[in-house]
């Protein structure tokens, strides 16, 4: 596609997903703004991917729906980067249906990383019998802790500024995003970045694919108490420094850099990248 066409179909993509209050899926992108003439909603879903996922305005939120960001993110380079590690424990998959019960988030910058939130949270809808075996979380446990309004405050204020890292990002970012939004009435976007999908491209698992236990246990990270948020993000952070550490060695400098290593979208030579800003770490984790 002439680079002048691509920029003029990408700001009309950028106008036609800014209009809508949620997420839009990839088929109304490709038939409506690219005019992109395949039945087969499959390869008009790879084709946006492979569009929009070269572009910092645009994020895949879940299940080839897209959203647009206001966040100046891509030039950032890794070792100034704030991130926000996070893990959910809830009562089901759908964050429509289903509540969040144990959340914690930590931060993680130049190689560094601590605890900023953990606590876990009343559902006020009863928690499945089965969530309770897998997680160890009763009704008993959660009787008494904050309802997610009451920690919503403190949520926003550990994220803001941060990107979103999770291990299988869509699924934590659309759940927490889904509430967000629901209690506040507000959008809420933030740049997001998943370690399985950063893992496909930097890790040679030995066995047991890409779940999170079998990373920790390949990478030497202790994981003591499984499906619990507080040691599940932990694990994570532990994971995405290991992961940057690789990034680096490939000559990947900037969040957006990463971000394009995530999607599996090919990097610009070294020469033809955008190094401003590229000086020494001073983020404050």
């Amino acid at each position: 596609m002439d680079p002048q066409v691509r920029a003029s179909k990408l700001d009309e993509v950028y106008e036609f997903v800014s209009r809508n209050a949620r997420p839009t899926p990839s088929y109304l992108i490709g038939t409506r703004v690219l005019d992109l003439r395949s039945r087969d909603r499959r390869q008009i879903r790879r084709a946006v991917r492979h569009l929009l996922s070269q572009d910092n305005r645009f994020q895949e939120v879940h299940a080839g729906h897209w959203e647009t960001l206001n966040h100046d993110y891509g030039g950032v380079p890794l070792e100034d980067a704030e991130f926000r590690v996070l893990d959910l424990e809830v009562t089901g998959s759908d964050p429509r249906r289903h509540a969040i019960i144990d959340v914690a988030v930590f931060g993680v910058c130049s190689n560094q990383v601590r605890p900023l939130l953990s606590s876990l949270v009343d559902p006020q809808i009863p928690i499945p019998p089965s969530i309770q075996r897998l997680t160890g979380i009763s009704q008993a446990m959660v009787h008494g802790a904050p309802t997610f309004a009451d920690l919503l405050p403190r949520l926003l204020k550990v994220l803001r500024g941060g990107i979103f890292v999770a291990h299988n990002a869509a699924f934590d970012y659309h759940f927490v995003k889904t509430w967000i939004e629901r209690s506040t009435g507000d959008r809420f976007t933030t740049p997001h970045l998943c370690t399985v999908k950063l893992s496909q491209h930097l890790i040679e698992t030995r066995s047991g694919g890409r779940k999170l236990h079998h990373l920790a246990v390949q990478l030497g990270i202790p994981l003591k108490n499984r499906h619990r948020a507080y040691d599940d993000a932990y694990a994570t952070a532990r994971i995405l420094v290991e992961l940057t550490t690789r990034l680096r060695e490939r000559q990947v400098r900037t969040v957006g850099e990463m971000k394009l290593y995530e999607s599996g979208v090919p990097l610009a030579t070294k020469g033809d990248r955008d190094r401003d800003g590229n000086g020494k770490g001073s983020c404050p984790v």
